[in-house]
């Protein structure tokens, strides 16, 4: 909003000069303290001053070390030209603190004593005012390369989230046309021999595409959003399958709303009834609950069971590496992923990642619409 970005501008302006001025003050306090005779008017009228002058002198002080810093190419060359500048701007300081304190005492200036006064000033205390500044320079340059350091450390993290989020997408890309060409193989198979069954795997594979591209700008949907998907997707095996594959699905009530990585499920399916389906009457069972600020997700079928030797990360196909590696991307450190045999046989894959809920896109823009 152009109204707050004209105020904020002053606003950051003024806490800075809050802030300085009591910086000033409160080191101006501190050396004017005189051992057991505490502070005075004479000790106070002594120190503030100087310590004012330092912090109007300050905003200079930065200035010039940012045009040096421009101009040099290393901090030793850097620091060698502050030396010359060090040494003009303590005759600036000087020279402002003298004119302060004639107007602060009240007394005429003599223009013969002046330049005898300003000497004596100079020489009686140049050793002390460079060490101001250069203690003045040193915590600016601090202060600059923390807040460069801070500024490097938001721009990695900022690049690593980009990079986990191409991962990502890449590995998605990389999932739609393994699906898709599974699909369209079950259904090629249909097309003379069972027209109408072919179209309505079509219509199914339509929907779930549109499923795909609808969240293919986020990573992670509602559980509710992810079973529907999955209902497209056994609506064509049920097609293929007819009364061969029974396959049942369940959502502990209140789970809906979970995020889940979208398209999740339909891999674990796939390979399920790929490997499970493989008796004249299967039975798959996908089912969902929560359980101590965990979701699970579990794909079981009721087929041989896994091969000999068997491994998830050496032997698994592109459906389960590429759900293998979602998964270490979206909670790194924070999930489980198992293929196992199961009790009574068959094969059970089960996910197990932190339980948050999310807005369904979809219902948020109905409300917007409404």
């Amino acid at each position: 909003m152009p109204g707050v970005q004209a105020t904020s501008g002053p606003r950051k302006l003024f806490v800075k000069l809050s802030l300085g001025f009591c910086l000033c003050t409160a080191v101006g306090l501190f050396f004017s303290v005189r051992g057991s005779e505490g502070i005075s008017a004479g000790s106070l009228l002594a120190a503030l001053p100087r310590w004012y002058v330092w912090g109007a002198l300050t905003p200079f002080i930065i200035w010039t070390d940012r045009r040096l810093a421009a101009s040099a190419h290393s901090l030793t060359r850097r620091l060698l030209l502050h030396l010359p500048a060090s040494l003009v701007w303590t005759c600036v300081f000087v020279l402002a603190l003298f004119v302060i304190s004639i107007a602060l005492s009240g007394r005429p200036l003599n223009p013969a004593g002046f330049a005898d006064k300003v000497r004596a000033d100079f020489w009686g205390t140049f050793q002390w005012n460079v060490q101001v500044y250069w203690m003045i320079l040193g915590g600016w340059l601090a202060w600059s390369y923390y807040h460069e350091s801070r500024n490097r450390e938001l721009k990695a993290s900022q690049l690593e989230k980009l990079l986990a989020e191409a991962r990502l997408q890449t590995l998605r890309t990389q999932l739609q046309p393994h699906f898709l060409f599974n699909a369209l193989n079950t259904i090629s198979a249909f097309v003379e021999r069972n027209p109408k069954g072919a179209r309505r795997m079509i219509e199914h594979l339509g929907d779930l595409l549109r499923f795909s591209l609808d969240g293919s700008a986020r990573q992670e949907t509602t559980l509710q959003e992810e079973l529907a998907a999955l209902d497209h997707y056994l609506a064509i095996q049920r097609v293929r399958f007819e009364d061969h594959l029974k396959v049942s699905v369940s959502a502990e009530p209140g789970t809906l709303r979970a995020a889940v990585p979208g398209l999740i499920l339909q891999p674990l399916v796939e390979n399920a009834i790929r490997h499970g389906a493989t008796k004249p009457s299967s039975s798959i069972t996908v089912s969902a609950w929560r359980d101590n600020g965990q979701l699970h997700l579990r794909v079981m079928d009721d087929g041989p069971g896994l091969p000999p030797s068997w491994q998830l990360p050496e032997s698994a196909g592109i459906g389960l590496s590429n759900t293998q590696q979602r998964l270490a991307q979206l909670y790194p450190a924070a999930h489980t992923f198992a293929v196992r045999e199961g009790s009574d046989g068959g094969v059970v894959a089960e996910i197990v990642i932190p339980y948050r809920e999310e807005v369904s896109k979809r219902n948020v823009h109905e409300h917007g619409e409404d």
